[in-house]
């Protein structure tokens, strides 16, 4: 694209670009990230103009779940990944919701379930280890747990009963004049 492309690092808080600059923008998996989403959408419309076209792709965290023989804790799991492990997790039930707030009125909405039989690729992916300790340190679950919780995924994976999914929402909207 020789010269077409500019790649810059900002804060999504306070963006170096004048107001009315892009014709469109896309984000994906960035939402979930975001301590203040609210306050990254009002940027964006800033510096989107009138009649901008907006594209965002986000995991629906509350949403996943996983089989991995432990019915009684997947649902806690799945509910402490969503809210505690990462700052937005149920940004994608939200987008809706964002984009009426800016004047950008949902236009499409594709629901893409994602599943996956392989734990290896779903931890890699989700970051699950990580989440699992966090949990641990947050007293979700005992020492114990965290061991059965563990083995089990394993377990479960080497005898091909494993099993995750997790719904990802694209969104499409037009900025209003």
């Amino acid at each position: 694209l020789g010269g077409k492309l500019n790649h810059q690092c900002a804060s999504v808080y306070e963006l170096p670009f004048a107001d009315n600059s892009f014709d469109g923008i896309r984000a994906e998996r960035f939402f979930m990230h975001l301590e203040h989403p609210a306050q990254a959408m009002r940027e964006i419309k800033r510096i989107a103009k009138p009649g901008a076209k907006l594209v965002f792709v986000e995991t629906d965290w509350g949403s996943m779940s996983v089989n991995f023989g432990l019915d009684k804790y997947e649902r806690q799991l799945s509910e402490f990944y969503a809210i505690e492990f990462l700052n937005n997790g149920f940004s994608a039930r939200n987008m809706r919701a964002l984009l009426q707030q800016i004047g950008a009125p949902l236009q499409q909405c594709f629901v893409d379930p994602i599943q996956t039989d392989d734990a290896n690729l779903w931890q890699l992916l989700s970051q699950y280890p990580a989440m699992l300790d966090k949990a641990l340190e947050a007293g979700l679950i005992n020492p114990t747990e965290h061991t059965k919780i563990n083995g089990n995924i394993k377990h479960w994976n080497h005898s091909d009963q494993f099993f995750c999914t997790v719904n990802v929402l694209s969104f499409a909207a037009t900025l209003n004049n």
